[in-house]
């Protein structure tokens, strides 16, 4: 082959080259939002108790009351809001009652470019927990409120993603041992307000508000879960039971988006695959 034909060829694939690198790649689009939202959700058990005629275990599960489905994934867009019943459960290691409320899941994601959301909420009233009523002494735990609510919020375009939470908390009162604990009225993202010790409080107990947990790069994913109420029982022993362990989850919502990565367009992916095949071919 001649020096003038190779030059020929190896302009030709040149070309191709940079015609495929000059060519406009996919556009990066949000392609998936997700969101979900839970009224109450608690599950709860205890080490057996030995005395004649009491079962192997205890236990308190309060799922939540909301009509499925409770979560909604785009696209195609959905905007959609569950009632939640009223709830009363009780078992010997407590009660959980709720009144009414609703969640509501939305987003816009239909796979064409620009900002796009994705938006969970949840709402309940007139919400009342106790955590094992022992003789003579107080509940481990009581709380009431008029109304608990939190909303997950993911929102943007590929490399320009992110996520929010709020919790909105009305009339909440929490006692340990018939103690009322000191509450914030808009408690920032993760405030602890109690986390029993081995040399304080209840230990294995803890009470968090507003949490929230993130996830997702910012570029192409973001998502944030938040619960209003969150509280964690590890192996906690109080009035006789032993091994209490558990969640309770009071106004939990979600949200979550993905970005498709921008991909190098066919004519540059063909364009580079030739000049390779073709370089490779000068040098064997």
């Amino acid at each position: 082959m001649s020096l003038t034909h190779n030059s020929t060829i190896r302009n030709l694939f040149t070309a191709l080259l940079v015609a495929g690198l000059a060519a406009p790649s996919a556009s990066a689009v949000v392609v998936s939002g997700t969101s979900s939202a839970v009224g109450i959700d608690v599950g709860i058990t205890a080490a057996p108790i030995v005395e004649p005629g009491v079962g192997a275990s205890l236990e308190i599960t309060a799922p939540d009351p909301t009509t499925t489905p409770n979560s909604g994934t785009a696209p195609d867009p959905y905007n959609v809001t569950k009632n939640i019943v009223a709830l009363n459960v009780s078992s010997a290691l407590g009660s959980v009652a709720a009144t009414s409320g609703s969640t509501h899941f939305h987003s816009d994601v239909d796979g064409a470019s620009g900002n796009r959301v994705a938006v969970g909420t949840s709402s309940i009233a007139a919400v009342g927990v106790a955590l094992l009523s022992a003789p003579g002494v107080p509940d481990l735990l009581s709380l009431s409120a008029e109304t608990i609510a939190s909303t997950s919020t993911s929102s943007g375009d590929y490399n320009s993603l992110s996520s929010t939470g709020t919790t909105n908390l009305v009339n909440l009162m929490i006692l340990i041992e018939g103690l009322e604990i000191s509450l914030d009225s808009n408690p920032a993202p993760n405030t602890t307000v109690y986390a029993g010790t081995t040399t304080t409080g209840i230990f294995g107990l803890s009470v968090i508000l507003n949490e929230q947990i993130t996830v997702g790069d910012g570029s192409g994913s973001t998502g944030i879960t938040t619960n209003a109420i969150h509280i964690i029982l590890d192996s906690v022993t109080y009035g006789g039971v032993s091994g209490i362990s558990g969640d309770i989850i009071i106004g939990q919502s979600s949200s979550l988006l993905l970005a498709e990565v921008p991909e190098i367009s066919q004519a540059a992916g063909v364009g580079i695959l030739l000049s390779f095949a073709f370089f490779g071919r000068r040098r064997s």
